[in-house]
C-alpha cells in the first residue's frame, strides 16, 4: 500500500446509492408484475406503482424488458399521460372511444372509468373451457367473457362494420400499423368527432396522413406523453362538421 495513492473505493458511496436505487426499482417492478396478475387490481393502485418507476425505464427492451403481462403492451402510461389523453377525449364531447388495435387492453382499461370504450382487435377470444386469450390483461378477462359491459365492448375487426350505431366517436390508435385506406373506412362508417394517435417509432401512417384519411382538420395538436415504455407523442385532430371523405 502506497500512502497517498487513490483509493479504489473512492466514490463508493455514490456507487452504493446507485445499486440501492437499482434494487428499489427491481422491487417495484416485481410488485407491479405481481399486481398485474390480479384481476381485481384497481386503476389507482396501478398508477401508484407506476409513479414509483422512472419514465421510459422500459424504453429499450433489449436492455430492460417489460415484465410479465406488460410485455404485451406497447404503451405503458403513467397517470400524467392518462390525464392528457382523458382531457383530449373529453374535449370532443363524443359518446364513445373507438380504439383500433387495442391489443392487450391496458390503455382501454385505464380509460374505462371515465369513458365508454369499444376495443377493436383479434385477441378477445374465449376457449371452450372459458379461458381468455392470455395476451389480454387479467383485469379485462371477465369483461371479455361477457363481450359487452356498460363501459367496455370487445369487437373483432372483421365484425366492427356490422351495422354498429354507437353515436359520435373519438377514434383512438396507439402505435398504429395501418393503411390510410383502412382508416378511411372507419370514417365512412362511424360518426367521428375527431381522432387521437399515440405515435412513436415505426408507426404508420404519419399522423397528418392519418388525419387526412379520416377527414380531420389540420394542423392538429401534439404533446409528449409520460410513460414507462418507449417515448411517444399524442396527436389530436378534430373533425369539422362540414368535412367529408372524398
Amino acid at each position: 500500500f502506497t500512502q497517498g495513492a487513490p483509493s479504489l473505493c473512492h466514490g463508493g458511496g455514490g456507487l452504493e446509492a446507485m445499486n440501492a436505487e437499482d434494487d428499489l426499482q427491481a422491487e417495484i417492478e416485481i410488485a407491479l408484475t405481481a399486481a398485474m396478475t390480479d384481476p381485481n387490481l384497481s386503476q389507482g393502485d396501478y398508477y401508484d406503482l407506476c409513479a414509483r418507476l422512472p419514465s421510459h425505464c422500459w424504453a429499450y427492451e433489449f436492455i430492460s424488458p417489460k415484465p410479465g403481462v406488460l410485455q404485451n403492451c406497447c404503451f405503458i402510461p403513467k397517470i400524467g399521460a392518462m390525464g392528457l389523453i382523458g382531457r383530449c377525449v373529453a374535449s370532443f364531447g363524443a359518446d364513445v372511444v373507438l380504439s383500433i388495435g387495442s391489443g392487450a387492453g391496458l390503455l382501454e382499461w385505464l380509460l374505462s372509468p371515465r369513458f365508454k370504450v369499444i376495443c377493436v382487435d383479434y385477441f378477445y377470444t374465449v376457449s371452450d373451457s372459458g379461458d381468455v386469450n392470455p395476451w389480454v390483461i387479467p383485469q379485462l378477462h371477465d369483461a371479455v367473457r361477457k363481450l359487452h359491459e356498460p363501459w367496455l365492448t370487445f369487437v373483432n375487426p372483421d365484425d366492427v362494420f356490422d351495422d354498429r350505431d354507437c353515436g359520435s366517436a373519438v377514434l383512438l390508435c396507439c402505435w398504429p400499423q395501418l393503411k390510410p385506406s383502412q382508416l378511411q373506412r372507419y370514417a365512412e362508417h362511424f360518426s367521428l368527432a375527431g381522432c387521437i394517435f399515440l405515435i412513436g417509432e415505426n408507426c404508420h401512417p404519419e399522423p397528418q396522413l392519418a388525419a387526412e384519411a379520416l377527414g380531420c382538420d389540420l394542423p392538429g395538436y401534439s404533446e409528449e406523453v409520460d410513460c414507462l415504455s418507449q417515448p411517444c407523442a399524442l396527436w389530436s385532430f378534430a373533425k369539422s362538421p362540414k368535412s367529408e371523405i372524398q
